[in-house]
């Protein structure tokens, strides 16, 4: 299963980071890599945003998704990352705003319902009941885009 993780409103040093941080567990090493974008009109270089990386089978879905989680509480500002499921484009979105206020029962859920939707496919996690509203408590969405 390919899936990409897009980093919105962090720099080119916080996906340098995740990276970093994803290959320092083996099941994850050697299976991330950088996508560059194409240079925007008018701006030197490309654009560094997005990991991508395949996962086979056993538990490289559970250790991104825990990767992904324990990255996000360790940062200081604010992120929303995207992670596409480039199978059938079931995408998620996590904000780091909604995740480092988690206790621990909810941060176990949270863990639960991306795994349950990276993993399965054609499978969208249950939203959270104050999804729209989400504080601390609060902390992801699930789209399925066709």
């Amino acid at each position: 299963m390919d899936v990409t993780v897009r980093l919105t409103g962090g720099a080119a040093d916080d996906l340098r980071s995740l990276h970093a941080w994803l290959v320092a567990e083996d099941e994850l090493r050697g299976r991330v890599e950088f996508v560059e974008q194409s240079p925007a009109p008018g701006t030197l270089g490309s654009a560094l945003d997005t990991l991508v990386m395949t996962l086979g089978p056993g538990g490289a879905a559970s250790v991104l998704v825990a990767g992904l989680v324990s990255w996000i509480r360790s940062r200081h500002g604010d992120l929303d990352i995207t992670v596409e499921r480039r199978d059938d484009r079931t995408t998620f979105r996590v904000s780091a705003r909604r995740v480092r206020g988690l206790d621990a029962a909810s941060l176990r859920d949270e863990l639960e319902r991306f795994d349950r939707a990276l993993t399965r496919p054609g499978a969208v996690p249950d939203r959270p009941a104050s999804d729209e509203t989400a504080g601390p408590t609060g902390s992801s969405e699930a789209d399925r885009v066709p």
